[in-house]
């Protein structure tokens, strides 16, 4: 794999596992929620870069 593959894959993976940390603070041992079939808003607070969601 090209260093610049492995760079990417290294950086992929330490935000994986910062994801998967904070899911696990803010659903505090919490299910998630069923939402098919239900409309969400989704609000962007600004304060981090680089989590931009798409539809």
């Amino acid at each position: 794999m090209p260093l610049r593959s492995l760079a990417i894959e290294k950086v992929a993976e330490r935000e994986r596992r910062e994801l998967l940390r904070r899911e696990a603070i803010y659903r505090a041992g919490r299910p998630p929620l069923d939402l098919a079939g239900k409309r969400a808003v989704l609000v962007d607070d600004g304060l981090t870069t680089g989590g931009a969601s798409r539809r």
